[in-house]
């Protein structure tokens, strides 16, 4: 299964916001977590939709194109059960607005973990020490 960008995330924006903050990268960053894969029949989105949650924040849906390959693996699921993966979760708090990704990750590959605070304050420190130059 290719890794799928999760839908609606940004209308969720505030689900993944707390899950980075948590994490200690309350200006923005780069984290993977696990997500967690919950179905939900007859919602008023389709027949069948896979909600996505991290650390029970509700953080978008699989894309409509995508739910069919899910079907195979939630029908061996029993009642009540959900299905995990990894996911890449990305944000960037811009003056209070967060702007944000959710990637549910099946290939195994992943980036490096990122802090957007960290990197910035990296920049500043460089921009100053070449200015005492």
């Amino acid at each position: 299964m290719p890794n799928t960008e999760v839908a609606g995330e940004n209308y969720l924006r505030f689900g993944i916001a707390p899950v980075l903050q948590g994490c200690g990268v309350a200006e923005g960053g780069v984290k993977v977590c696990r997500a967690v894969l919950q179905p939900e029949r007859a919602s008023t989105f389709g027949p069948t939709v896979v909600k996505v949650l991290v650390d029970n924040n509700h953080c978008g849906y699989v894309p409509d194109e995508n739910v069919a390959s899910f079907a195979v693996a939630f029908k061996k699921l029993k009642r009540g059960q959900c299905a995990y993966c990894d996911a890449r979760s990305w944000g960037s708090n811009e003056g209070g607005t967060w702007r944000v990704s959710l990637t549910l990750i099946f290939d195994g590959a992943t980036e490096p973990e990122q802090n957007h605070a960290a990197i910035e304050a990296e920049k500043q420190r460089a921009r100053a020490e070449r200015a005492d130059r």
